[in-house]
Protein backbone atom coordinates (compact mmCIF):
# COMPACT_ATOMS: atom_id res chain seq x y z
CA UNK A 1 0.00 0.00 0.00
CA UNK A 2 1.41 3.42 -0.81
CA UNK A 3 1.00 6.73 0.99
CA UNK A 4 1.55 9.99 -0.19
CA UNK A 5 3.03 12.65 2.15
CA UNK A 6 1.09 15.61 3.12
CA UNK A 7 4.31 17.77 2.27
CA UNK A 8 7.61 16.79 0.51
CA UNK A 9 11.26 18.30 0.08
CA UNK A 10 14.01 17.36 -2.02
CA UNK A 11 16.86 19.53 -3.19
CA UNK A 12 18.97 16.39 -4.29
CA UNK A 13 20.99 16.73 -1.13
CA UNK A 14 18.44 16.20 1.72
CA UNK A 15 14.83 14.65 1.06
CA UNK A 16 12.01 15.39 4.14
CA UNK A 17 8.72 13.85 3.77
CA UNK A 18 5.35 14.44 6.94
CA UNK A 19 3.09 12.02 6.87
CA UNK A 20 0.60 13.80 9.28
CA UNK A 21 2.66 14.74 12.56
CA UNK A 22 5.54 12.47 11.79
CA UNK A 23 8.50 13.81 9.66
CA UNK A 24 11.15 11.74 7.64
CA UNK A 25 14.16 13.15 6.86
CA UNK A 26 16.84 11.30 4.60
CA UNK A 27 20.59 12.07 3.81
CA UNK A 28 20.81 11.57 0.40
CA UNK A 29 24.55 13.38 0.07
CA UNK A 30 27.23 11.80 -1.67
CA UNK A 31 30.81 11.24 0.38
CA UNK A 32 31.93 13.75 -2.17
CA UNK A 33 29.00 15.98 -1.78
CA UNK A 34 29.59 15.79 2.28
CA UNK A 35 33.09 16.15 1.96
CA UNK A 36 32.95 19.23 -0.20
CA UNK A 37 30.49 20.69 2.91
CA UNK A 38 33.03 19.67 5.52
CA UNK A 39 35.82 21.49 4.21
CA UNK A 40 33.77 25.40 3.44
CA UNK A 41 32.40 25.00 7.17
CA UNK A 42 36.03 24.14 8.83
CA UNK A 43 37.37 27.42 6.81
CA UNK A 44 34.77 29.62 7.87
CA UNK A 45 35.78 29.05 11.49
CA UNK A 46 38.27 31.17 12.16
CA UNK A 47 36.63 34.33 10.75
CA UNK A 48 33.47 33.43 12.59
CA UNK A 49 35.06 32.71 15.70
CA UNK A 50 36.81 36.37 15.40
CA UNK A 51 33.38 38.00 14.37
CA UNK A 52 32.04 36.75 17.61
CA UNK A 53 34.45 37.07 19.96
CA UNK A 54 34.48 41.31 18.57
CA UNK A 55 30.36 41.57 19.03
CA UNK A 56 31.04 39.88 22.38
CA UNK A 57 33.35 42.79 23.54
CA UNK A 58 31.17 45.48 21.78
CA UNK A 59 27.77 44.36 23.79
CA UNK A 60 29.81 44.18 27.08
CA UNK A 61 31.29 47.37 26.14
CA UNK A 62 27.15 48.81 25.22
CA UNK A 63 25.62 47.07 28.13
CA UNK A 64 28.25 48.92 31.02
CA UNK A 65 27.48 52.55 29.56
CA UNK A 66 23.55 51.58 30.47
CA UNK A 67 22.01 51.88 33.71
CA UNK A 68 21.28 48.44 34.90
CA UNK A 69 17.82 48.82 36.23
CA UNK A 70 16.84 50.80 32.80
CA UNK A 71 18.37 48.28 30.84
CA UNK A 72 17.12 44.75 32.55
CA UNK A 73 13.97 46.37 32.17
CA UNK A 74 13.62 47.00 28.62
CA UNK A 75 15.01 43.45 28.25
CA UNK A 76 12.19 42.34 30.19
CA UNK A 77 9.58 43.97 28.50
CA UNK A 78 10.87 42.71 25.44
CA UNK A 79 10.57 39.05 26.49
CA UNK A 80 6.77 39.90 27.79
CA UNK A 81 6.33 41.79 24.26
CA UNK A 82 7.49 38.79 22.31
CA UNK A 83 5.27 36.93 23.92
CA UNK A 84 1.93 38.76 23.25
CA UNK A 85 -0.78 37.16 20.91
CA UNK A 86 0.59 33.51 21.38
CA UNK A 87 -1.16 30.55 23.45
CA UNK A 88 1.84 28.12 22.88
CA UNK A 89 5.38 28.35 23.31
CA UNK A 90 5.54 26.39 20.04
CA UNK A 91 5.00 29.47 18.16
CA UNK A 92 7.71 31.19 19.05
CA UNK A 93 10.18 31.67 16.45
CA UNK A 94 14.26 31.72 16.65
CA UNK A 95 14.13 35.28 17.58
CA UNK A 96 11.43 34.61 20.32
CA UNK A 97 13.79 32.44 21.71
CA UNK A 98 16.95 34.59 21.89
CA UNK A 99 15.27 37.42 23.02
CA UNK A 100 13.96 35.39 26.08
CA UNK A 101 17.00 35.00 27.34
CA UNK A 102 18.33 38.67 26.59
CA UNK A 103 18.00 39.66 30.43
CA UNK A 104 19.95 36.57 31.51
CA UNK A 105 22.96 37.38 29.50
CA UNK A 106 22.65 41.07 30.26
CA UNK A 107 22.95 39.95 34.04
CA UNK A 108 25.68 38.10 33.38
CA UNK A 109 27.51 40.90 32.18
CA UNK A 110 26.63 43.58 35.03
CA UNK A 111 28.22 40.40 37.21
CA UNK A 112 31.68 40.41 35.32
CA UNK A 113 31.73 44.41 34.30
CA UNK A 114 32.18 47.43 35.79
CA UNK A 115 29.40 49.98 35.31
CA UNK A 116 30.43 53.09 33.31
CA UNK A 117 26.70 54.43 33.13
CA UNK A 118 26.84 58.39 33.80
CA UNK A 119 23.76 60.21 34.49
CA UNK A 120 22.45 61.36 31.26
CA UNK A 121 18.99 63.52 30.18
CA UNK A 122 19.00 61.73 26.80
CA UNK A 123 16.45 58.81 25.59
CA UNK A 124 18.87 55.48 25.78
CA UNK A 125 16.18 53.74 23.60
CA UNK A 126 18.17 53.88 20.83
CA UNK A 127 21.07 52.26 22.47
CA UNK A 128 18.77 48.97 24.16
CA UNK A 129 17.54 48.58 20.93
CA UNK A 130 21.09 48.25 19.16
CA UNK A 131 22.25 46.00 22.26
CA UNK A 132 18.56 43.71 21.41
CA UNK A 133 19.49 43.37 17.95
CA UNK A 134 22.83 42.68 18.80
CA UNK A 135 22.49 39.73 21.06
CA UNK A 136 19.91 38.52 18.78
CA UNK A 137 22.44 38.20 16.29
CA UNK A 138 25.37 36.75 18.36
CA UNK A 139 22.70 33.80 19.37
CA UNK A 140 23.02 33.72 15.08
CA UNK A 141 26.19 33.27 15.01
CA UNK A 142 26.61 30.87 17.69
CA UNK A 143 24.45 28.35 15.66
CA UNK A 144 26.27 28.87 12.98
CA UNK A 145 29.40 28.36 14.80
CA UNK A 146 28.79 25.04 16.41
CA UNK A 147 28.41 23.94 12.65
CA UNK A 148 31.93 24.73 12.08
CA UNK A 149 33.11 24.24 15.33
CA UNK A 150 31.71 20.63 14.44
CA UNK A 151 33.75 20.07 11.24
CA UNK A 152 36.76 20.95 13.33
CA UNK A 153 36.31 18.41 15.87
CA UNK A 154 38.99 15.67 15.24
CA UNK A 155 41.71 19.05 14.66
CA UNK A 156 41.15 20.67 18.03
CA UNK A 157 40.52 17.37 20.10
CA UNK A 158 42.66 14.52 18.05
CA UNK A 159 42.82 12.86 21.22
CA UNK A 160 39.09 12.09 21.43
CA UNK A 161 37.39 9.45 20.08
CA UNK A 162 34.28 9.39 17.61
CA UNK A 163 31.48 8.80 20.09
CA UNK A 164 33.23 12.01 22.76
CA UNK A 165 32.91 14.76 19.73
CA UNK A 166 29.66 13.54 18.80
CA UNK A 167 28.60 14.03 22.50
CA UNK A 168 30.59 17.38 22.83
CA UNK A 169 28.52 18.64 19.84
CA UNK A 170 25.34 17.16 20.68
CA UNK A 171 25.36 19.13 24.24
CA UNK A 172 26.48 22.17 22.64
CA UNK A 173 23.51 22.23 20.77
CA UNK A 174 21.24 22.29 24.06
CA UNK A 175 23.01 25.51 25.33
CA UNK A 176 19.20 27.35 25.43
CA UNK A 177 17.71 24.71 27.79
CA UNK A 178 17.67 25.37 31.07
CA UNK A 179 15.06 22.75 32.73
CA UNK A 180 13.58 25.37 35.14
CA UNK A 181 10.33 24.47 36.85
CA UNK A 182 6.64 26.02 35.70
CA UNK A 183 6.19 29.03 38.25
CA UNK A 184 3.90 27.04 40.29
CA UNK A 185 5.94 25.00 41.83
CA UNK A 186 9.01 27.53 42.25
CA UNK A 187 7.19 28.41 45.72
CA UNK A 188 7.16 24.71 46.88
CA UNK A 189 10.50 24.59 46.17
CA UNK A 190 11.68 27.48 47.75
CA UNK A 191 9.91 26.78 50.94
CA UNK A 192 11.46 23.51 51.51
CA UNK A 193 15.08 24.31 50.61
CA UNK A 194 14.89 27.05 53.17
CA UNK A 195 12.43 26.34 55.75
CA UNK A 196 15.48 24.10 57.00
CA UNK A 197 18.04 26.88 57.46
CA UNK A 198 15.10 29.12 59.11
CA UNK A 199 17.47 29.58 62.36
CA UNK A 200 19.99 30.75 60.36
CA UNK A 201 17.93 33.35 58.19
CA UNK A 202 16.44 34.59 61.75
CA UNK A 203 19.83 35.12 63.49
CA UNK A 204 22.19 36.70 60.40
CA UNK A 205 19.11 38.54 58.96
CA UNK A 206 16.06 39.31 61.02
CA UNK A 207 13.64 37.03 58.66
CA UNK A 208 12.43 33.99 58.53
CA UNK A 209 12.38 31.61 55.85
CA UNK A 210 8.20 32.20 55.31
CA UNK A 211 9.49 35.89 54.68
CA UNK A 212 12.03 34.94 52.29
CA UNK A 213 9.87 33.20 50.33
CA UNK A 214 6.81 35.73 50.06
CA UNK A 215 9.60 38.09 49.02
CA UNK A 216 10.32 35.77 45.97
CA UNK A 217 6.69 35.63 45.48
CA UNK A 218 6.12 38.45 44.71
CA UNK A 219 9.56 39.24 43.20
CA UNK A 220 8.39 36.31 40.30
CA UNK A 221 4.96 37.99 40.31
CA UNK A 222 6.61 41.32 39.72
CA UNK A 223 9.27 40.43 36.87
CA UNK A 224 6.29 37.96 34.91
CA UNK A 225 2.80 38.62 34.99
CA UNK A 226 2.96 42.03 36.91
CA UNK A 227 3.29 43.96 34.09
CA UNK A 228 0.71 42.30 32.38
CA UNK A 229 -1.72 42.62 35.01
CA UNK A 230 -0.87 46.43 35.28
CA UNK A 231 -1.79 47.09 31.88
CA UNK A 232 -4.83 45.31 31.54
CA UNK A 233 -5.93 47.38 34.56
CA UNK A 234 -4.77 50.75 32.76
CA UNK A 235 -7.05 49.27 29.92
CA UNK A 236 -9.94 49.52 32.32
CA UNK A 237 -9.39 52.34 33.55
CA UNK A 238 -9.78 53.72 30.55
CA UNK A 239 -12.51 52.13 29.29
CA UNK A 240 -14.60 53.37 32.10
CA UNK A 241 -13.41 57.11 31.61
CA UNK A 242 -14.33 57.13 28.28
CA UNK A 243 -17.80 54.95 29.40
CA UNK A 244 -18.38 58.09 32.26
CA UNK A 245 -17.85 60.21 29.44
CA UNK A 246 -20.23 59.31 27.20
CA UNK A 247 -22.90 58.73 30.71
CA UNK A 248 -22.64 62.10 31.32
CA UNK A 249 -23.14 63.57 27.90
CA UNK A 250 -26.07 60.76 27.45
CA UNK A 251 -27.51 63.07 30.31
CA UNK A 252 -26.44 66.40 29.13
CA UNK A 253 -28.97 65.97 25.98
CA UNK A 254 -31.31 64.60 27.88
CA UNK A 255 -31.58 67.68 30.45
CA UNK A 256 -30.90 69.92 27.47
CA UNK A 257 -32.12 68.54 24.25
CA UNK A 258 -31.90 72.21 22.30
CA UNK A 259 -28.62 73.05 23.13
CA UNK A 260 -27.41 69.04 21.96
CA UNK A 261 -28.52 69.23 18.90
CA UNK A 262 -27.51 72.93 18.52
CA UNK A 263 -24.11 71.19 19.60
CA UNK A 264 -24.31 68.65 16.99
CA UNK A 265 -25.30 70.29 13.52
Amino acid sequence: MNFEPDDYFNNGSVEIARFGTNTILKNNMTDKQRERIVNKLRKKYPKLQKKINKLVKSIRNQVSKCDPIQLLSFASDMFLTSNLGMSSEFQSSSEDIFISRMTEYIQSIYASTPVKCKSTSKDPSLRFYRIKNDIVLLHKLIHKFYLCWSARLDELYPDYDEEVRKTLFESQLLYLVRGQRYPFLESEYYERLMQEHNDIFISTFGISASEINEGIKKLQYALSQGKMDALFELGELMDSFFDAGETEVTKFNEMHPSAGKAFAD
